[in-house]
Protein backbone atom coordinates (compact mmCIF):
# COMPACT_ATOMS: atom_id res chain seq x y z
CA UNK A 1 0.00 0.00 0.00
CA UNK A 2 2.75 2.70 0.91
CA UNK A 3 4.48 2.05 -2.54
CA UNK A 4 1.73 2.32 -4.66
CA UNK A 5 1.67 4.37 -7.47
CA UNK A 6 -1.40 5.24 -7.38
CA UNK A 7 -2.24 8.20 -4.99
CA UNK A 8 -4.63 7.35 -2.16
CA UNK A 9 -4.24 3.97 -1.94
CA UNK A 10 -3.08 3.31 1.69
CA UNK A 11 -6.19 5.49 2.96
CA UNK A 12 -8.44 3.62 0.77
CA UNK A 13 -7.85 0.73 3.19
CA UNK A 14 -8.18 2.63 6.47
CA UNK A 15 -11.27 2.31 8.76
CA UNK A 16 -13.13 6.12 8.55
CA UNK A 17 -12.28 6.35 12.34
CA UNK A 18 -8.85 6.29 11.79
CA UNK A 19 -9.20 8.68 8.33
CA UNK A 20 -10.93 11.14 10.64
CA UNK A 21 -8.13 10.80 13.26
CA UNK A 22 -5.55 11.30 11.05
CA UNK A 23 -6.70 13.74 9.32
CA UNK A 24 -7.40 15.83 12.68
CA UNK A 25 -3.50 15.53 13.49
CA UNK A 26 -2.35 16.29 10.16
CA UNK A 27 -0.68 12.67 10.33
CA UNK A 28 -2.62 11.40 7.34
CA UNK A 29 -0.89 14.49 5.17
CA UNK A 30 2.86 13.09 6.25
CA UNK A 31 1.98 9.20 5.29
CA UNK A 32 0.55 10.25 2.09
CA UNK A 33 3.71 12.26 1.30
CA UNK A 34 5.97 9.55 2.53
CA UNK A 35 4.15 7.32 0.09
CA UNK A 36 4.67 9.76 -2.75
CA UNK A 37 8.03 10.21 -2.09
CA UNK A 38 8.79 6.43 -1.77
CA UNK A 39 6.77 5.80 -5.40
CA UNK A 40 8.98 8.62 -6.69
CA UNK A 41 12.34 6.83 -5.77
CA UNK A 42 10.95 3.85 -7.29
CA UNK A 43 9.71 5.00 -10.73
CA UNK A 44 13.74 6.35 -11.48
CA UNK A 45 14.80 3.01 -11.22
CA UNK A 46 16.13 2.88 -7.38
CA UNK A 47 15.83 -0.22 -5.32
CA UNK A 48 13.69 0.55 -2.21
CA UNK A 49 13.72 -1.94 1.33
CA UNK A 50 11.92 -0.70 4.15
CA UNK A 51 13.04 -2.00 8.19
CA UNK A 52 10.25 -2.59 10.72
CA UNK A 53 13.00 -2.57 13.65
CA UNK A 54 16.18 -0.71 14.09
CA UNK A 55 17.65 2.89 13.34
CA UNK A 56 17.16 2.73 9.56
CA UNK A 57 13.56 3.11 8.56
CA UNK A 58 14.22 3.12 4.54
CA UNK A 59 16.89 2.40 2.07
CA UNK A 60 17.79 3.34 -1.54
CA UNK A 61 19.97 1.85 -3.52
CA UNK A 62 20.57 3.38 -7.47
CA UNK A 63 21.42 0.85 -9.80
CA UNK A 64 22.86 3.70 -12.35
CA UNK A 65 25.35 4.82 -9.38
CA UNK A 66 26.53 1.15 -8.33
Amino acid sequence: MFFSKTPGTFVKHLPAVTRTALEKTGALQTLQQYSQLVSQIQTQGQTVQTFDTGSVLLSADDAKIG
